[in-house]
């Protein structure tokens, strides 16, 4: 019995080994789209249906926000479908964008043009 709960515990470490060494390299993004082509999770899934709504939606022109980016997966693809637009991020992990912890913003934001 053990040695099942074992093979999740092992799975999510080597996960987290390989985010860690490849965040803000040139091979994160392309790892996170293999992951996302080949994961059968629902969050997964709901990303790739929301890539497509996006893919469908949007003009050049369309100004986006991104609440809750966290990494900026989602933002990155609507500055893809819509280069010419105004995108805005919200987070409320300021630690991302660069900003102490112990800021006195709640959350940050940020804009791309």
């Amino acid at each position: 019995m053990s040695s099942v709960r074992k093979v999740p515990q092992v799975k999510h470490f080597l996960r987290k080994l390989i985010v860690e060494a490849t965040v803000d390299t040139p091979l994160e993004y392309g790892l996170r789209a293999v992951y996302r082509g080949l994961s059968r999770s629902q969050n997964v899934k709901y990303d790739r249906e929301l890539i497509e709504v996006l893919r469908r939606s949007l003009r050049k022109t369309s100004n986006c926000v991104d609440v809750g980016c966290y990494r900026g997966d989602i933002l990155r693809q609507m500055v893809k479908f819509a280069p010419r637009a105004i995108t805005s991020r919200l987070n409320r992990f300021p630690r991302i964008f660069g900003i102490s912890p112990g800021h006195s913003q709640a959350f940050a934001c940020s804009t791309w043009r």
